[in-house]
């Protein structure tokens, strides 16, 4: 996760945990879910949940930590997500950067298709 100014985003999270039980970053695939690369939640919530923090492909889209959204959505939960741009963009405030290590692995192999993201988005480049 690579964020421009680390004191406003905590400062965020902060503040919108005062009011709600699980905030972050809401991965925009078809079942949106609070993705693990940003993920808070209070214990209180979590103990009610299923604790299954496996990835589900029968949900078309969910990554690890998805059922534990659903089951807070499903228990009613106050659930935030950051008010950041947050868009896979030089630009954006913050972003994730999945499977670092395996591009960085796979970084002098052409035929990979993670190589162009490795070097476009390197830390040096983003974070500040």
């Amino acid at each position: 996760w690579f964020c421009q100014n680390w004191e406003v985003l905590l400062t965020e999270i902060q503040k919108s945990m005062e009011t709600n039980e699980l905030i972050g970053w809401m991965n925009p695939t078809r079942l949106p879910y609070i993705h693990p690369a940003l993920f808070f939640i209070k214990r209180e919530l979590l103990e009610q949940t299923s604790k299954d923090f496996s990835p589900h492909p029968e949900y078309n889209g969910s990554d690890h930590f998805g059922q534990i959204t659903y089951d807070a959505q499903r228990l009613g939960a106050k659930i935030d997500t950051l008010p950041f741009d947050f868009n896979f963009t030089p630009n954006a405030f913050a972003f994730h950067l999945g499977g670092v290590n395996e591009n960085y692995r796979n970084a002098d192999n052409p035929r990979y298709p993670g190589r162009r993201t490795y070097f476009k988005y390197t830390p040096a480049t983003c974070a500040l």
